[in-house]
């Protein structure tokens, strides 16, 4: 995570905290189940390998097409550990929904007792050569199939046969040879999982959930431009890849994305329902905190000094990265200590979360201290570059970000230019509907090549940085590295 400070005019940020609203729209892509959560077996991750992690994520998939089922946590210890976020977001679940059974009895069960359990829901397995392109192939094969599991070396394939599996080879293949006509008429045309196949037991349970294709980028040109080319909607892609390149590539196909190649279940985490968000109790929130009685005089109103006061704004950026925001950012007591607080603070934060994860969300609002703000990451929904999405279809993306900001209760919207030019303001005026103003980054000097300038779109406020506590110190405009 990184700082950066944003010197604006006369004015303050304002917080109020609210219970998540309804769930999302028909125009999200992010799939549902058929129905709701009612129980999850808990799962450790400890002492299992990654071919197994990824057999499992790939069974939890396939259960949340009907229910979400399965969640995985980091030990036994789940229903304290403060350390694994992923723990603390399935104690925020059974927070907001107290009628979901969580059981235990499958914690530490060896992989064939677990597929044995849920063998009616199963039917067969593709096996793969281990963390390479057939496994993005296997996985693909999975998302478009019904109850294929993956597994990816000999041992997940002797749990499968003893679960009474049988595996389709795919050793050696690509993705572009398992695209047949039929596979690609049932694989997601607005989600795909862009993930490296040596990260493979992450985002599984959500590609096979959402019928998503999973590819590393640039490995494979001619099934990665045939299934981009697919989509005429809005849409996302999920995982990681080289920056500049991936977030282009995607943004010109009407896709924004969301840096996720190290999240886990999100098949479950998206099904909870966010109009079931309960109110947290004072002191049960996660280092739930209180606005001191002097923040109002801190903050100011915009009247203490007439028009030649300032406020001084703190911003933390990539907020939007949800591998960061739904994993260790959540637990680091460096960010939720004893200080956060004492200065009033901005929080970059992915407005699409409170769809993807609404109970993580609901949690993370809760632990917000008065003199804290959420602010919709760049840009909007998902990160994107305003030039580079098509223009017939910002109506959507701007829809989708002003849905995820009400439900976040966020005002301020965060847009990232790619480049180190002036905002064009025609083109940001179709992105800053939803925000009663706007933070702009340009690309260089971490964030703050612009240094402050403020530019007007209406009479909202655009601003940017003025300097970057991140980044190569005062040699790109920052003031420490």
């Amino acid at each position: 995570g990184n700082f950066c400070v944003v010197l604006q005019g006369a004015g303050t940020m304002r917080l109020s905290l609210c219970v998540l609203g309804s769930v999302a729209s028909s125009t999200a892509p992010y799939p549902r189940s058929q129905s709701p959560v009612s129980s999850i077996f808990a799962i450790s991750s400890a002492s299992r390998s990654a071919a197994e992690l990824l057999c499992l994520d790939t069974l939890a998939g396939n259960l949340a097409r009907e229910s979400p089922k399965l969640y995985r946590v980091a030990g036994s210890n789940w229903a304290t550990d403060k350390e694994d976020s992923y723990s603390v977001w399935l104690r925020s679940v059974q927070h907001d929904h107290p009628e979901v059974i969580v059981d235990s009895s499958l914690l530490d069960a060896p992989l064939a007792s677990i597929l044995t359990h849920f063998r009616s829901s199963v039917s067969s397995c593709v096996r793969s050569a281990g963390q390479d392109a057939s496994t993005s192939a296997a996985m693909t094969l999975a998302a478009a199939g019904e109850g294929y599991l993956v597994v990816d070396d000999d041992a997940t394939e002797a749990a499968a046969t003893t679960a009474g599996l049988k595996c389709k080879d795919l050793r050696g293949q690509t993705v572009s040879a398992v695209l047949t006509d039929e596979v690609v008429g049932n694989l997601s045309t607005r989600v795909i999982v862009f993930q490296d196949p040596k990260k493979s037991q992450f985002l599984a349970d959500y590609a096979v959930f959402a019928r998503a294709p999973v590819l590393r980028y640039g490995d494979d040109t001619t099934a990665q431009n045939k299934l981009l080319d697919r989509s005429t909607d809005v849409g996302v892609c999920l995982g990681w890849g080289p920056e500049n390149a991936y977030v282009t590539t995607c943004n010109q196909h009407g896709k924004y994305v969301h840096a996720s190649d190290f999240n886990t279940n999100l098949a479950l985490l998206s099904n909870t329902d966010p109009a079931r968000a309960v109110p947290w109790s004072a002191g049960d929130a996660p280092a739930a905190g209180s606005e001191p009685a002097e923040t109002a005089d801190r903050r100011g109103d915009g009247k203490q000094g007439g028009d030649s006061v300032h406020t001084v704004t703190f911003l933390m950026t990539d907020g939007d990265n949800l591998q960061w925001t739904l994993g260790p950012w959540a637990t680091n007591p460096q960010w939720f200590g004893g200080e956060r607080g004492q200065v009033p603070m901005g929080w970059t934060f992915c407005p699409a979360a409170a769809m993807l994860a609404p109970s993580a969300t609901h949690s993370i609002m809760s632990n917000l201290t008065g003199q804290d703000e959420l602010v919709a990451g760049p840009s909007g929904a998902g990160y994107a570059y305003p030039k580079e999405f098509p223009k017939a279809l910002l109506g959507d993306l701007n829809d989708l970000t002003t849905e995820g900001m009400e439900m976040s209760n966020m005002s301020l919207l965060n847009v990232i230019a790619q480049s180190d030019d002036e905002p064009d303001l025609d083109l940001l005026s179709q992105f800053i509907t939803p925000a009663e103003g706007m933070i702009f980054y340009g690309f260089g000097n971490g964030y703050c090549n612009h240094k402050g300038k403020l530019w007007w779109i209406g009479e909202k406020p655009v601003v940017s940085g003025r300097y970057g506590f991140w980044g190569g110190g005062t040699s790109r405009g920052g003031l420490g590295g």
